[in-house]
């Protein structure tokens, strides 16, 4: 979510991301609904995009077709975010913020007084997904009386885990991934990097162009991967993979272990790895060694791992269960 609010302008980067061409339809403030939910994956630009719907709404000197004209004071006050008329929430910006009922109670007074400027007003709420139940209901009753001139946009990752009342007052839009070929051609436009390191950043980055550039740039998880990768293909001891493993944060480990789980089980199938493009001989090796009942029950423990985490109070010993009870030990 961090690449997705640092833009320097709107316009420029919503344009700069040719897999939003279809979305981008519904950006025209003539047409946009009062409340409006975007939900896909992070890093596919779901906040520059619903950046620019605001600044559609708010534009005083919108052209025929309803699109911001990005000169006038209103776009210059949301390019710089200080625009009075638009409010995002949570206030703690975060992949893990979560809106508080006193957050949602607190913009009765914003969508009840008359705009600043004299237009509309737009409220964004990042992580729909994670709303509970009471600031729900109260989201729910001014969703229910929207006015006239104020906006709900709502951001989500997972559809299916915003409130069903809430989500049945919005209009949808899924931002989905792009084709690979077209997050290649961007990514190569962006990065100095050979196709190969391009190939593999996407694909560890789940296929999500703007994570994938951000991963790109990280010479931190590229060097502990490297080394984890290294000393599983080398069938080095327990101590030395937990060695490893806890000097990486919990969230790139259990993704990396979890994406060479699915890999071996894929290749067992397929034949060809879908995320680790450069471990395709040692998933053909492990996935013949091993029976699926045995990767499924690794691929599950990983996933608890991930779940748990945050929580575990002894980190070693979850890790060395992890590894313990793992195909590449055994």
């Amino acid at each position: 979510m961090d690449i997705e609010r640092d833009q320097k302008s709107i316009n420029s980067s919503v344009t700069e991301m040719p897999w939003l061409s279809d979305a981008i339809k519904i950006l025209n403030s003539k047409t946009s609904p009062r409340a409006i939910l975007f939900h896909g994956k992070n890093g596919l630009g779901k906040f520059p995009m619903a950046q620019r719907l605001a600044q559609n709404v708010l534009c005083a000197n919108r052209s025929v077709g309803g699109l911001a004209c990005d000169v006038c004071k209103d776009c210059n006050l949301m390019n710089t975010k200080n625009h009075p008329d638009f409010v995002i929430l949570p206030s703690d910006i975060g992949e893990k913020a979560n809106v508080s009922v006193l957050e949602v109670r607190n913009l009765t007074s914003f969508v009840t007084k008359t705009s600043h400027r004299g237009q509309s007003k737009v409220v964004l709420i990042l992580n729909a997904d994670k709303i509970g139940h009471q600031a729900g209901n109260a989201l729910l009753k001014m969703l229910e009386e929207i006015h006239s001139t104020t906006y709900f946009v709502l951001i989500a990752e997972k559809l299916f885990e915003v409130l069903p009342t809430i989500r049945s007052r919005c209009q949808k839009i899924n931002v989905k991934p792009p084709k690979p070929e077209l997050s290649l051609r961007w990514l190569g436009e962006k990065s100095t990097q050979n196709p190969e390191n391009i190939a593999l950043s996407l694909s560890m980055a789940g296929f999500t162009p703007l994570n994938a550039l951000d991963l790109i740039k990280n010479k931190e998880f590229w060097g502990y991967r490297g080394q984890l990768i290294t000393a599983i293909k080398k069938g080095e001891s327990l101590d030395a993979l937990v060695g490893i493993a806890e000097k990486m944060e919990p969230n790139d480990l259990g993704n990396i272990l979890l994406m060479l789980a699915y890999d071996i089980l894929f290749c067992q199938i397929t034949g060809v790895v879908k995320y680790h493009l450069d471990c395709q001989n040692y998933c053909e090796l492990i996935g013949k060694k091993k029976s699926k009942i045995i990767l499924s029950s690794w691929y599950d423990s990983i996933v608890t791992y991930l779940k748990q985490s945050g929580h575990s109070v002894n980190n070693r010993l979850a890790l060395e269960v992890l590894f313990l009870d793992s195909p590449i030990l055994n």
